[in-house]
């Protein structure tokens, strides 16, 4: 059976006992395609001359976005290489963290690797 768009609390144990509302775990790449949007706009605020991304090569959900999380972006690139246009093609890795309150522990919700076009 292959699950797709369906969010964790309706089929993943541990997730739906949990008594916090999970949200579509896609909002975190939005964290990959929807979740490519909340990582993807902090990564753009980091490197604001991206064109686009060419594409993604990993994305990972580790563990649960609890409703009120602050999530935290770690990016690092891995490679680049430049173009013939004189742009470049940069390949990032995203980790994500999520973290309930102020006091709370992060724990890694999302890693997505992508590569990024660049001016």
């Amino acid at each position: 059976m292959v699950l797709r768009s369906i969010p964790a609390r309706h089929w993943h144990r541990a997730a739906a006992a949990a008594a916090q509302v999970l949200p579509f775990p896609a909002t975190t790449v939005s964290s990959c395609a929807p979740p490519a949007g909340l990582a993807l706009a902090q990564v753009s605020r980091v490197l604001p001359n991206i064109v686009t991304v060419a594409g993604w090569y990993g994305c990972d959900h580790t563990g649960p976005v609890h409703e009120g999380d602050s999530l935290i972006s770690t990016i690092t690139l891995e490679s680049c290489q430049p173009l013939p246009a004189g742009d470049g093609l940069a390949w990032l890795r995203i980790d994500v963290t999520a973290q309930a309150g102020p006091e709370g522990t992060p724990s890694p919700v999302l890693r997505w690797r992508c590569a990024v076009v660049m001016t």
